[in-house]
């Protein structure tokens, strides 16, 4: 007895490769502005704690000169 093994046709193929393509059309551009928000968010992020932390030392240091601990 003989068997017909079950293959794909080269029509079902290329209908699968355009559909992966159109997702990845889709996602990958939102994946990657989802990214660059996300490194923008944290860039600014530690710019404010640079910040804080320097505006601090600047109060610290305000405080040592006008209590004259500071030579």
């Amino acid at each position: 007895m003989y068997y017909k093994k079950q293959t794909f046709t080269l029509s079902e193929v290329l209908i699968l490769l355009v559909i992966i393509g159109f997702i990845a059309a889709i996602t990958v551009p939102v994946m990657y502005n989802t990214y660059l928000k996300q490194e923008t968010i944290s860039k600014l992020k530690k710019r404010t704690r640079n910040r804080r932390k320097l505006s601090e030392y600047r109060n610290l240091f305000t405080e040592a000169q006008t209590h004259g601990t500071l030579h």
